[in-house]
């Protein structure tokens, strides 16, 4: 159809949409009652009356006739994107902790630099929740006393990503400190999950808001969990860091030597109160992972030798499904959106990027990536 037959319909059918049963059945009235001596009387109207009704049925039979003639080829359909990159924004919490960088998904442009609430305190965790992700939940530490505390509140962002004030969240704050920014939270905000510390006590924990439900596994002196994720429901939790096996204090049952040895591992809230040790490794290895919504894939971030190679492992079946993508070695942190169709990755080869998770297709954004060592959340 023609760019002229395109606007022509549009207009006869705005104008159809004005006619209704009622108009119709005035104007027959009408027409029925016009009497010889004043036959102007509703000439004008009856004449627009049926201009309108011949519209309507012109609308709806010419298509029809002009589709059973000669067409012009048509150009190649194109189906609609379904997946996109959601949500808009995204928080990045570098090493110091001393401020919360809040950036365009899509650019990577730096919208906003969140402080941390008072002087001496430092952010230990985020973790984005709520419709879009639009309503982050941070984690607050100080750097003299209060040992073994740990501060929440919230932080809800604008339509155009600007953060609001920092509020107290439902639950205040935690009985320990997050000394490896291990923080997590589902997107309803209904479960958050974290690895904590207190006074030579050591345990992985997810704490369920509105109910006060909490399940925990303990790790062993020397355990050192990097990152952790949730699945949508709360219920499996994904971590990576250290397993401590040595034949000094604290030494595992059979070990004889002195070492750290790297594990990822999916851990089932049926599995709670006990060690973490062993317990659904997917791979020996060290690197950056997060766990799909779902709670069937873990996705693994490790360096072989000059690349950065992401891959994906089925939970069920401990075993690697395929490799994802890689690129030039220039760090593994990486954060998966919602719905896990898509990842941020802090630095790909030095520059921020974003993952299309289906096809393995790599975005690099228009700006400089953030630090490596960056903890993501979106």
């Amino acid at each position: 159809m023609s760019q002229i037959e395109d606007v022509l319909r549009r207009a006869m059918a705005a104008a159809a949409h004005t006619v209704t049963s009622a108009d119709i059945a005035s104007a027959v009235r009408e027409l029925e009652e016009v009497r010889p001596a004043r036959p102007q009387r509703l000439v004008l109207p009856a004449l627009a009356t049926v201009a309108v009704v011949l519209i309507a049925i012109v609308i709806t039979i010419v298509p029809g006739l002009l589709s059973r003639g000669p067409r012009p080829a048509a150009s190649p359909r194109r189906e609609p994107l379904i997946q996109q990159p959601q949500p808009g924004f995204f928080a990045a919490l570098p090493a110091s902790g001393g401020a919360i960088q809040i950036r365009s998904a899509f650019t990577g442009r730096l919208i906003a630099v969140v402080a941390p609430p008072a002087p001496g305190e430092f952010f230990s965790g985020v973790a984005a929740t709520g419709v879009d992700s639009q309503t982050l939940l941070v984690a607050v530490e100080r750097k003299t006393g209060s040992p073994c505390k740990t501060w929440l509140f919230q932080l809800r962002l604008s339509v155009t990503g600007q953060p609001g004030a920092l509020r107290p969240a439902e639950v205040p704050y935690l009985d320990g400190i997050l000394p490896n920014r291990a923080f997590t939270a589902t997107q309803d905000g209904s479960a958050i999950a974290f690895a904590d510390y207190c006074q030579g006590s050591r345990n992985v924990e997810i704490d369920r808001l509105h109910t006060g439900v909490s399940i925990n596994w303990f790790t062993a002196a020397g355990d050192q969990v990097d990152d952790i994720s949730l699945s949508s429901d709360g219920a499996t939790l994904g971590l990576s860091g250290y397993e401590y096996a040595g034949s000094g204090p604290g030494a595992k049952p059979g070990t004889s030597s002195v070492r750290l040895r790297p594990a990822t591992a999916v851990l089932h809230a049926s599995s709670a109160n006990t060690p973490i040790d062993g317990q659904g490794i997917v791979v020996g290895r060290l690197g950056a992972a997060a766990l799909s919504p779902d709670g069937k894939t873990l996705y693994l971030c490790i360096r072989q030798g000059r690349l950065d190679v992401l891959s994906s492992y089925d939970v069920a079946a401990k075993a690697l499904r395929r490799k994802v993508a890689s690129w030039a070695a220039g760090g593994c942190s990486f954060a998966l959106d919602p719905a896990g169709h898509y990842a941020l990755v802090a630095a790909a080869g030095g520059r921020l990027a974003r993952l299309d998770m289906a096809t393995g297709t790599l975005t690099t954004l228009p700006v400089s990536g953030v630090p490596s060592s960056a903890v993501l959340a979106w």
